[in-house]
């Protein structure tokens, strides 16, 4: 069956979700642009305070998930996509609950208030519809589970052990001061960051349950449009990285370099042989 057939039943979601998904990978891309690429416009016009190197790696999260967001709407087999899927749903409906939490904080007379709020909105309403699917089609995974080896399977353990724990201090509280994102953040980014990473834990933790070789593929290849904008936005950022006063800061910088050379070392390797190549584009083998 070819990737750009409608699929429905067990194979995948309805196309009013796929629809949405597509509208929101356009804004999730729109947004990111601006943020990543004006990021000292886009600080002072920010939803709420936020600094230039923060307005850029925003722009980093949403440039990488749009461009998943995009590919998953163009897959759409569940049993490829689930765990871009779950990242997504996991990101966006917790970003939403983070604006809810801090809503005295938001400022909405500033350009990017209003667009911020509705590119909020169209993804948590995106991923409620995908969810209500979910429950009332129940696609299955069961044709690719499996495949993926025994050592890819303890780095994606280690990999979403780290990211959890990463996320764990944000949203606990900790870690505004500086200690290991290269700037004192408030509260609102602290939890912000941390409602990012655990979509990241959340959706690897699905593969390591099912195994999936085309699934994982698909989230690693999706997920290097995550590491290298985050990536260039640190080494751009880079003067503002104190090593000797923060130490800690050498964590942000080097899960960011390690995981992305770790990826597309992966990504490649698959590419060099044609059935898991098709199995990374989200193809059917022949």
């Amino acid at each position: 069956m070819q990737s750009g057939t409608i699929l429905v039943g067990n194979d995948a979601l309805s196309p009013l979700a796929r629809m949405l998904m597509r509208v929101t990978a356009v804004l999730f891309l729109l947004l990111g642009a601006v943020l990543f690429l004006a990021p000292g416009w886009a600080s002072p016009n920010f939803l709420w305070k936020v600094s230039p190197f923060v307005a850029m790696s925003m722009g980093g999260w949403y440039l990488g998930n749009g461009y998943m967001a995009w590919e998953v709407a163009r897959v759409w087999k569940w049993s490829h996509v689930y765990a871009c899927m779950v990242l997504l749903w996991v990101f966006s409906l917790l970003e939403a609950g983070v604006l809810l939490v801090f809503s005295d904080k938001l400022r909405f007379d500033v350009v990017l208030g209003w667009p911020y709020i509705l590119v909020a909105g169209v993804a948590a309403l995106t991923m409620i519809v995908c969810i209500v699917d979910w429950v009332r089609l129940r696609p299955s995974v069961s044709d690719t589970a499996g495949g993926a080896s025994n050592l890819l399977r303890l780095a994606m353990v280690v990999f979403a052990l780290t990211v959890f724990l990463i996320a764990a201090f944000p949203l606990l509280g900790f870690g505004a001061s500086g200690s290991i994102f290269p700037e004192p953040i408030s509260q609102f980014t602290l939890r912000a960051f941390g409602s990012f990473y655990l979509s990241i834990s959340l959706g690897t933790v699905t593969l390591v349950i099912t195994r999936s070789l085309p699934a994982t593929l698909l989230y690693a290849k999706t997920g290097l449009a995550l590491l290298y904008p985050l990536t260039a936005a640190a080494l751009l950022n880079f003067d503002k990285f104190d090593f000797s006063l923060y130490p800690g800061r050498w964590i942000y910088l080097s899960v960011y370099v390690i995981v992305g050379v770790a990826t597309t070392i992966l990504v490649w390797r698959y590419r060099s042989r044609p059935r898991e190549a098709e199995a990374l584009s989200g193809a059917e083998p022949a």
